[in-house]
């Protein structure tokens, strides 16, 4: 090998294009004995090393190269994605900061730094970041993104739904945005925008389960209950695993038996029960709603025997005792009912969330990345990368 500098330097880059880490670590290697006041070339080095996870010798070369450019932005972003995959997420947070404050040109690096920050449950400064983000890269859409995911943990839906409109509407080919898009607005109480989006959403992507089932929720709302049934088994037909589904087709089924008093209703809410409890034996909405179809069906012992054995297996959810307070009064069993409110009122939360159970319901078995989104509308806006290590500014010295 040549002891040329500006050689050693080209090679390495030639051997980076074509994604040989190994040899490129060594070409640097050679390059930084030779020329060790290069902070690009430690940065690189750095670089590659982080290719192949090699945190502390990455960590270690990027010192050097902010020893020797204290300013360096790329390095300070490299470095804070190294502290990040290690752990060291207040190290991290600072490099990124670092980064940024000295001209930062990855946007990457202001969508790391936010989602640390919602890591940290501290949502109004990434909040703060993520809109720094959008302003520093208008075109960058992936910004819009963090930024809507943001306002959803914040709870305020109709500006979450408004950035998710926006993605859509550059990227009208992301499932994934249009469907937040359609689920933001029926968080918000926009049933008809709601219903508008699922089925946009569906247009894009037929076999989405998850999207069929919120679809099929919301049409149970509106009182379309084929149509929400319709769409549930259809989710089913999709992922035949996918236990959620199951569960909410079962509570449909039970509420047409209420209003129907068809036993066939409530049969076949009882099969799917089983069914989900076969694939899911501790799904707590799944156990619940089992003890609501055996009360509906006249099983009232069978009903109680359910609850008390979840109880015993989950005695930290207040479900279980507030129902079988309720069905222990029903059955004229005072002594357990007085038993199980206070077993109720040494568990229960205020305020206490009656829709925990739901919300905790399983995914699909093989659902889509929700990372799909972000690379969808981040090469759709031409940002800078395919890569998830932020760039390196690599140049011949």
């Amino acid at each position: 090998m040549t002891d040329s500098g500006d050689d050693l330097f080209r090679a390495a880059k030639a051997c980076a294009k074509s994604g040989n880490h190994e040899e490129s670590i060594s070409l640097y290697r050679q390059y930084v004995e030779l020329r060790p006041q290069v902070p690009v070339a430690w940065s690189s080095l750095a670089y590659h090393l982080v290719a192949l996870c090699d945190w502390d010798g990455a960590i270690a070369a990027l010192k050097e190269a902010l020893r020797l450019k204290p300013d360096y932005a790329s390095a300070h972003a490299l470095y804070g994605f190294a502290l990040e995959r290690k752990g060291e997420v207040t190290a991290a947070i600072a490099q990124y900061r670092a980064a940024i404050a000295a001209g930062l040109v990855d946007v990457r690096v202001f969508e790391y730094l936010a989602r640390l920050h919602v890591g940290r449950g501290e949502l109004k400064e990434a909040e703060r970041v993520a809109r720094e983000g959008r302003r520093s890269w208008p075109k960058a859409l992936v910004m819009r993104r963090v930024l809507a995911d943001i306002l959803v943990k914040r709870k305020r839906w109709r500006e979450a739904s408004a950035e998710y409109e926006a993605i859509a509407a550059k990227c009208p080919g992301d499932h994934d945005a249009v469907a937040r898009w359609g689920w933001a607005r029926d968080v918000a109480g926009d049933l008809q925008g709601a219903r508008a989006g699922y089925e946009r959403a569906l247009g894009l992507r037929p076999d989405s389960p998850e999207t069929l089932v919120r679809l099929g929720g919301l049409l149970r709302r509106l009182g379309k209950l084929d149509a929400a049934e319709a769409a549930y088994r259809q989710a089913i037909d999709v992922s035949p695993g996918y236990v959620s589904a199951r569960i909410w087709l079962a509570s449909l089924l039970g509420h047409r038996w209420e209003v129907s008093r068809s036993e066939d209703h409530l049969q076949a809410a009882r099969r799917e029960i089983e069914v989900a409890l076969a694939m899911a034996p501790d799904t707590d909405a799944a156990i619940l709603l089992l003890s609501h179809i055996e009360w509906q069906d006249g099983n009232r012992a069978r009903s109680i025997q359910v609850l008390e054995d979840a109880a015993r297996r989950r005695p930290d959810l207040p479900e279980y005792h507030y129902l079988l307070v309720h069905r222990s009064l029903r059955r004229r069993r005072f002594r357990r009912a007085w038993e199980a409110w206070r077993a109720f009122q040494r568990v229960a939360k205020k305020p206490w969330d009656r829709n925990a159970v739901w919300n905790a319901l399983p995914p699909p078995p093989s659902p889509q990345p929700d990372a799909e989104s972000p690379l969808v509308v981040a090469q759709a806006a031409g940002a800078s990368s395919n890569e998830t290590i932020p760039s390196n500014d690599e140049a011949p010295p």
